[in-house]
């Protein structure tokens, strides 16, 4: 499993956004602030994220403006990064700088991302029942 979050941090290391900064973990702060859980996020990139989350403190960190990982993955339509991140605990609640939280960036046409968003309120529903 370490060589295996080696190389992904590896690959991190070298994208743009991180390049000239000290990407010591998948927590470290590259360019705009952002860190390699925000890119995992953005580009949907489910294989990556279940192989970092247990590195992860913290899984709504903001990013360089706010948004976190499920702000990004909303945003995007990954509508498995958000089944992942809201099953390990991700705030829907959680605001950017400009107040918007991540349903605020739900596309409207995104039923996918919609209906995963429903399941996770129903189980949560269903969890919180007498």
């Amino acid at each position: 499993m370490e060589e295996k979050l080696d190389k992904l941090l590896q690959k991190y290391r070298a994208h743009e956004m991180f390049v000239d900064h000290d990407i010591r973990d998948f927590e470290s702060r590259g360019e705009d602030g952002e860190t390699p859980l925000h890119l995992v996020a953005l580009n949907g990139e489910v294989e990556d994220l279940t192989l970092i989350l247990p590195t992860i403190s913290n899984i709504d960190t903001p990013g360089g403006i706010g948004h976190t990982a499920l702000h990004y993955a909303i945003m995007f339509g990954h509508a498995a990064i958000v089944d992942v991140l809201l099953d390990h605990g991700a705030s829907l609640s959680a605001q950017n700088e400009y107040g918007d939280r991540p349903l605020d960036l739900l596309k409207e046409d995104d039923a996918q991302v919609l209906a995963t968003i429903v399941k996770h309120r129903s189980a949560r529903a269903a969890r919180d029942l007498p």
